[in-house]
């Protein structure tokens, strides 16, 4: 799916299909990414990304940003950004990734939904810079199998898997490296 809006709209755009917000005070905010992409490439005007921005990505497999943009980043084709105290935090894990997935050394915090559309990963190990995996950090990812979490990991959220329908069944390792 695709969208396209008026050009004589003055809050919302369309470029090449992706849906931006106008918020005349902070700026453009990503407002979702059409299904069946598996490429997308963030704005530098992009300073918010909405919390639904991702919802059909389920075929995405590289989330770049554009050179310029003062808030975001990618890191090995996943959306990263620093919080306050500098930590490097995973945003979203592209949905179209399958099998084993290996957090990059450098991330320090999961956050909330980073996995959400990552319905084809079978196995996550973090990398061992992980300090924090936040509240709903799998989502409703029902195929995921084994975590593995480094020692330096100190928050785990209890509900870094949101349960209901979807629960599922999974095992977490530690591993001490």
């Amino acid at each position: 799916k695709y969208f396209d809006v008026s050009e004589e709209n003055e809050h919302t755009l369309t470029i090449d299909g992706a849906l931006y917000y106008r918020d005349e005070e902070e700026g453009f905010t990503l407002g979702e990414v059409p299904s069946g992409w598996k490429e997308f490439c963030l704005p530098e005007f992009v300073v918010n990304i909405s919390r639904e921005a991702f919802n059909n990505a389920y075929f995405l497999e590289k989330i770049t940003v554009e050179e310029g943009n003062l808030r975001y980043f990618s890191v090995d084709n996943l959306l990263c950004e620093k919080d306050d105290k500098e930590n490097t935090v995973l945003l979203t894990v592209p949905g179209g990734l399958k099998g084993k997935f290996v957090v990059p050394d450098g991330i320090d915090i999961i956050a909330t939904n980073a996995f959400k559309t990552c319905n084809k990963l079978t196995e996550v190990a973090l990398s061992k810079n992980v300090k924090e995996v936040k509240y709903g950090a799998f989502g409703v990812t029902d195929v995921l199998a084994i975590v593995d979490i480094p020692s330096m990991t100190t928050e785990f959220s209890e509900d870094a898997k949101y349960f209901g329908e979807n629960s599922f069944k999974w095992t977490i390792h530690c591993t001490y490296t």
